[in-house]
């Protein structure tokens, strides 16, 4: 498994860190990836579940003490070959879970309103722009087809398609360049 590098921007951040890791079940994995991308029979594989100790460091947005909260994290890891891997796919949203919970500052007790509000707005926008394209592909094509079909009749319809496919095409490459920004820092 390789590094997942959303998750390693997410941790850096947002001052996540892993304080410990507890073997919580072990059991044998007897199947799992083998070559060529086939599931096989692997009698030196092993699967634990573990679990992670996290940490957020956190500054107080209006005493600006420092502080931190832990949780935990319940994730898999396997062992194969002498070679453990833990599944990042499980750590991620819980992270993300942790960014939308609201967090009181022990000393003055606010309430910490910046990752939280950050990581909502992110999300809100990550809909409306789905939702835009969505609906300006299916709205345009729609548009297209049927009023080139209205003007033209059937060398109406060819061309609005063909332009159908094209909106389709770069409504799709905008969502995607809003979509797949940077991770950036608060």
């Amino acid at each position: 498994m390789g590094v997942d590098p959303y998750l390693s921007d997410l941790m850096r951040l947002h001052g996540f860190s892993i304080q410990s890791m507890e073997t919580g079940v072990d059991a044998a994995s007897t199947w799992g990836g083998m070559r060529h991308g086939t599931i096989g029979f692997d009698v030196s594989g092993r699967r634990r579940e573990v679990a992670l100790l996290m940490r957020r460091d956190l500054v107080c947005e209006v005493c600006a003490e420092p502080f931190g909260i832990t949780f935990r994290v319940a994730a898999e890891c396997a062992v194969s070959r002498g070679q453990r891997v833990w599944d990042g796919a499980a750590v991620t949203p819980a992270l993300e879970r942790e960014l939308r919970r609201r967090i009181r500052c022990p000393h003055c007790q606010a309430a910490q309103h910046r990752d939280r509000r950050a990581f909502r707005r992110r999300e809100w926008r990550h809909s409306l722009v789905g939702l835009a394209a969505l609906g300006g592909t299916i709205i345009g094509s729609g548009l297209l087809s049927s009023g080139g079909y209205a003007l033209a009749g059937s060398w109406g319809l060819a061309v609005g398609l063909v332009g159908s496919l094209f909106l389709v095409l770069i409504l799709t490459r905008w969502m995607l360049a809003q979509l797949l920004e940077p991770v950036t820092g608060r």
